[in-house]
């Protein structure tokens, strides 16, 4: 009796679901590119108190581009108000 081999149908899943996570990455570190480079450009026109506001943005998108690269590695960090 020969047996069939086991085939793994989650494989062809997960592979699509890191091909989503490393796009929607690099599309997160675009726009956190472009949103750097225009903070960048309109600090000298604005308030100080906007200046820091566009700052804290933007570190705030860093924690988070972070946070889910730790992910993708298996590094599971836990984020309150996220899944």
């Amino acid at each position: 009796m020969s047996r069939k081999p086991r085939v793994n149908r989650a494989e062809p899943v997960a592979i699509a679901h890191m091909i989503g996570t490393i796009i929607g990455l690099v599309l997160l570190m675009a726009l956190l590119g472009v949103m750097f480079y225009c903070a960048r450009m309109l600090l000298p026109l604005v308030s100080p108190i906007l200046r820091v506001l566009i700052i804290l943005l933007v570190a705030i998108m860093a924690l988070y581009v972070i946070v889910v690269l730790l992910g993708v590695v298996g590094i599971h960090v836990p984020v309150p108000g996220f899944r």
